[in-house]
């Protein structure tokens, strides 16, 4: 089986969805056989292990390597990449897995492939069209030959969209081996009461569950970026007399301020609770309370949004059998089945707000929704999503 070198640069554990999304993958794929050493900076105040971060045991066969990362982190890289080629026997050469369209990332592809090894790019988007957006021109020039140059090193790509796989043809003449993988759920568990995960050793989830209320009418989970749409949700509420709404996330503390004064200024405030930042193990836990989630996208003004994000909450709904009531753009188009796995309505107030109510109105649309979601999530697990790539690992010509 595949050893696989995976750097990554950010400290874990981090609530941000990235990383919870490179942990679970790199996580999968060593539960599915391969050696994977993840190569992440170092954090010396993290409270917790990345294990307990995501609140499951990590395969055996996944291991955690850290340095202090600065920006560029050229030698560091260089170094381990030549070690990696020098100690490595037989025909079957280590991979080099990379996500982010970053120097040090464009810099380890070329060098990888100078020493002949693989280089496996995860995309996620098209940085150069999603910066440009808000840079213009200046952002083009600045991201657009660290991208290019990634391509141009790799040796296969695995897009997490069919949107960024076609712009990046486009854009960059990409034509090599690509497979189409969005993000995953981290399983179905049984219908019923949860508590904390057994993996945790402190108090702290314990406390968690029991500040979370006991049952939530409409739940959103994540960041509050304005290109998330929590205003958005916030202005349906309007439309939404004596229902409530709970908000769990917002790392950045302007973005928890923004989204604050927007409620009192709606005059939502005394119907929306803010949770902050819980425990990526106590989601499920809250989601399993929700009566319907929320994917509130907006449809202008990100690139992000309308054409590559794969919502890490969308599955996790799912999973935790939870109706989705979602925005009806391209990139959740390719995930959600109208009626059938989600409820997709146009991003405007009004229309999100209509679709939450039906949802909330209609109890046998909302356990219809919420089984084939169960379905669903069922399917598109880490674990499956990992022996695919793995699969197409295999493939890909030397």
């Amino acid at each position: 089986m595949r050893s696989i070198l995976y750097f990554y640069r950010m400290s874990l554990p981090s609530s941000r969805a990235h990383a919870i999304q490179v942990l679970r993958s790199a996580e999968a794929m060593a539960a599915a056989g391969a050696s994977v050493t993840l190569v992440v900076r170092r954090d010396r105040e993290a409270p917790i292990e990345p294990g307990q971060f995501i609140g499951a045991e990590l395969a055996p066969r996944l291991r955690l390597v850290t340095f202090g990362w600065r920006r560029k982190a050229v030698w560091p890289i260089t170094w381990r990449l030549v070690l990696w080629r020098l100690f490595s026997f037989g025909s079957v050469r280590p991979v080099v897995y990379l996500r982010q369209v970053e120097h040090y990332a464009a810099k380890a592809a070329a060098l990888a492939r100078r020493l002949g090894l693989p280089v496996l790019y995860e995309a996620h988007n098209i940085k150069t069209a999603v910066e440009e957006e808000t840079g213009g021109a200046g952002a083009t020039a600045f991201w657009e030959p660290t991208e290019r140059s990634l391509f141009a090193s790799a040796t296969g790509v695995v897009f997490t969209s069919e949107h960024a796989q076609s712009m990046a043809r486009e854009r960059f003449g990409w034509s090599g081996p690509s497979i189409v993988e969005p993000n995953a759920s981290p399983g179905v568990d049984p219908p019923g009461p949860q508590s904390a995960p057994a993996v945790f050793d402190t108090d702290e989830p314990s406390r968690v569950l029991e500040s979370l209320p006991e049952s939530v009418e409409i739940l959103y989970v994540g960041q509050l970026y304005p290109w998330k749409g929590v205003d958005l949700l916030l202005e349906a509420l309007t439309h939404l007399p004596g229902r409530r709404l709970t908000i769990a996330g917002g790392i950045e503390t302007d973005d928890l301020e923004r989204t604050r004064a927007t409620a009192v200024r709606l005059g939502v405030a005394n119907r929306v609770t803010f949770l902050g930042q819980i425990p990526t193990p106590a989601v499920p836990v809250l989601m399993r309370r929700a009566r319907v989630g929320a994917i509130p996208l907006p449809g202008t003004g990100s690139v992000e949004a309308r054409l590559f994000t794969a919502p890490l909450k969308l599955f996790e709904f799912w999973a935790a059998g939870v109706p989705v009531v979602a925005s009806d753009l391209p990139s959740i188009r390719a995930l959600v089945k109208h009626g059938e796995t989600g409820v997709l309505v146009a991003p405007d107030a009004r229309s999100l707000a209509a679709g939450l109510a039906r949802v909330l109105e209609d109890r046998e649309l909302g356990a219809r929704l919420a089984e084939t979601g169960r379905r669903e999530a069922a399917s598109r697990t880490w674990d499956a999503r990992a022996r695919r790539i793995l699969d197409f690992i295999e493939r890909i010509p030397s």
